[in-house]
């Protein structure tokens, strides 16, 4: 696999993230998300399928609707004590 090819991959699945975490509590489904990152259903199918054995994802097995998975909270909490924000919005706060 050549760089830029890697590099695209990673892109859709980064865009493929975002679109999960811009929907509704409920998630959304692959034709959805599909549309919303300009992939091909085929294509963000498969990389959605890659990113929910990862953790990064899940999908309900009933409504086949995905959302973000508990991967991603992992990450976040340990980004969380990097990029401590607690100052920065004390002022929007009170």
């Amino acid at each position: 696999m050549s760089s830029a090819s890697g590099n695209q991959v990673i892109d859709r699945a980064a865009a493929l993230l975002r679109a999960v975490a811009a929907t509704e509590t409920g998630g959304a489904t692959t034709s959805e998300l599909a549309r919303a990152t300009d992939l091909a259903r085929p294509t963000a199918h498969r990389l959605l399928t890659a990113l929910a054995q990862q953790g990064m994802v899940d999908r309900d097995r009933t409504s086949g609707m995905w959302s973000l998975g508990p991967e991603l909270y992992l990450l976040g909490a340990g980004a969380a004590q990097r990029y401590d924000i607690t100052a920065a919005a004390s002022d929007i706060v009170e």
